[in-house]
């Protein structure tokens, strides 16, 4: 899924989503504003790149967890931090949880991506 600063959302399932194949939609510049806003209030660019294994600072992991990557490119800064949900014990877990689901959220993804369980 990619969401542009115009509002567009673009998705392209391919498995496990409850919408396979391209779809397009929008969302308001509140809307949009509201995630930047988001990701600047929680630190997003101060965290690490991977949150997966011990070396991450995982102090347990669980096996068939999901895993969010969450990509964000600003004129040609570019982040990306990747989340597995079975990385355990880390200060960041609430916070990365909060956020992928708030962009399932403001974003309204829910009825292409589903809502899974994890």
């Amino acid at each position: 899924m990619t969401v542009g600063s115009s509002g567009k959302v673009s998705f392209d399932g391919e498995n496990h989503v409850a919408k396979r194949g391209g779809s397009e939609w929008k969302i308001s510049r509140q809307d949009f504003d509201f995630l930047m806003e988001s990701l600047e209030h929680i630190g997003y660019f101060r965290w690490k790149e991977t949150y997966r294994f011990e070396p991450d600072g995982c102090k347990q992991w669980w096996t068939d967890s999901p895993t969010v990557d969450i990509v964000v490119t600003r004129g040609e800064i570019k982040k990306q931090v990747s989340y597995y949900y079975g990385c355990k014990g880390i200060p960041e877990a609430a916070q990365l949880d909060w956020l992928s689901r708030t962009i399932d959220v403001v974003a309204k993804t829910y009825d292409v991506v589903g809502e899974g369980e994890f």
